[in-house]
């Protein structure tokens, strides 16, 4: 009788003892630990990974918790931080993650391959998968993609901006973002007005990649639309360094001869017309040097190591400024 009542007593301290502990701060081993719950785990396994991670002091804490409060364990990420005690990241469970964002920015003339690289730095994505989403129709869900001609992939169309986006969002999730801002700022004003001087949508961000890599500033940028858009019309080589490094996968601020013999849609010294695609991730400035361009008498132009840009009217005039500035 008395070892009976001695082995209840063991248990009622052992019960009283674990109790103490789940109300008591853990002590991680990092100042903040971040945990993930996959859908379809069952309760003993994250028991098991908590206490294998030192989330938890043990497994048998986890599954006492379990046991007297119930409920589901919701999947998520979930970030814990010290001074938490087990029983605060259970309740944590079963409310269900906080989903903390992060503020991202997309640069004004970034490539696709640029910018997945720019999210995988963050922790945001990995760079195949986001480029993968990038080559899908998305056209169902924004209008303005649709009739974009030889358009592969979304180049052009993810819009240079600042952004919250969450921690733990998809790559579908984020470009979906970023398209819905496209779609804000390419205004209905601007569709119109495009439409009334005969370019389309592709047409106008095709050529506002161009113009964002040639030019730097607007006023530059109305210009060079103008000029660009004039050798268009004219049937004349648009000669852009800048559509060709695209296609080498170079930066140099003049192509080689060697580069403008390749053969490539993307090589405008060699292919008359725009070329498929955008070759950048355009500015709303560049977007909108296209639609209002600003009538000029030149034809040339080049821009200098210092960033300004010299303008001539014809070819003797450029290639002297060419042998001065380049």
């Amino acid at each position: 009788m008395k070892a009976g009542i001695f082995f209840i007593l063991i248990f009622v301290l052992g019960v009283l003892y674990i109790s103490y502990q789940v109300f008591l701060p853990v002590g991680l081993k990092e100042a903040a630990m971040r945990y993930s719950v996959p859908k379809g785990v069952t309760t003993d396994q994250i028991s098991n990974d908590l206490a294998r991670k030192e989330i938890f002091h043990n497994a048998f804490e986890f599954s006492l918790l379990h046991w007297f409060i119930g409920d589901t364990i919701k999947d998520g990420t979930y970030y814990f931080t010290q001074g938490m005690s087990e029983y605060d990241m259970y309740r944590a469970f079963i409310t269900g993650p906080v989903r903390r964002e992060k503020t991202i920015t997309i640069i004004e003339g970034w490539t696709l391959n640029r910018i997945a690289e720019y999210l995988a730095s963050q922790g945001l994505a990995n760079v195949s998968v986001f480029l993968d989403e990038t080559k899908k129709d998305w056209s169902t869900s924004y209008s303005f993609l649709i009739n974009t001609g030889h358009v592969s992939s979304l180049e052009g169309y993810l819009f240079p901006d600042t952004y919250r986006v969450f921690e733990d969002a998809s790559s579908r999730d984020i470009i979906a973002k970023i398209l819905s801002n496209f779609d804000r700022k390419f205004s209905e004003e601007m569709k119109r007005d495009a439409r009334s001087v005969g370019l389309s949508i592709h047409e106008v961000v095709t050529l506002a990649s161009i113009i964002e890599r040639e030019v730097a500033n607007d006023e530059d940028r109305k210009l060079v639309s103008d000029i660009l858009q004039r050798r268009l019309k004219i049937n004349m080589a648009l000669q852009a360094d800048s559509t060709v490094n695209y296609a080498t996968g170079k930066s140099m601020p003049q192509a080689s001869l060697s580069d403008i013999s390749i053969d490539s849609p993307y090589n405008t010294y060699k292919y008359r017309g725009l070329p498929p695609g955008p070759i950048g991730n355009p500015s709303l400035s560049s977007l909108r040097a296209v639609i209002y361009p600003k009538q000029n008498p030149y034809f040339y132009f080049l821009t200098s190591a210092d960033g300004k840009v010299h303008y001539s009217k014809t070819f003797e005039e450029h290639k002297r400024k060419k042998q001065k500035y380049l």
